[in-house]
């Protein structure tokens, strides 16, 4: 859905607006209700992580805070006064998950420590 409708949406609230949309780009509500189905199967598989699909995102979305943190300084780590061992306690199943990433990860983490960005 294009940002214009959003704010469109947004500003005026008009669930017209919402409507005219689905008439142009044919979401009827059963198609609406079978994307919802799809698109809740994919979170529950998300969250039980056993596939590898699953593990991968799961990883990807543990990876990028750290990532953020080491590339602006640690902020909201020394904001929040977060320390190394918070971190690695828990983000260690990146470990078992994606070993040479997690490598990678830990040594960025201990030089952040000794920045002074974690405690």
């Amino acid at each position: 859905m294009p940002v214009t409708l959003w704010f469109t949406i947004w500003r005026h609230g008009r669930r017209s607006t919402i409507r005219k949309w689905r008439r142009q780009n044919g979401c009827s509500g059963y198609y609406l209700n079978l994307k919802r189905g799809v698109f809740t199967a994919l979170w529950q598989e998300y969250e039980a992580g056993e596939s590898a699909d699953a593990r991968f995102a799961l990883v990807l979305d543990r990876c990028m805070p750290m990532l953020m943190n080491l590339h602006n300084g640690g902020q909201s780590w020394v904001e929040n006064d977060i320390s190394l061992q918070q971190v690695l306690d828990r983000n260690t199943m990146i470990a078992d998950i994606h070993p040479e990433l997690w490598h990678y990860l830990e040594q960025h983490l201990q030089d952040a420590q000794r920045k002074g960005w974690l405690k």
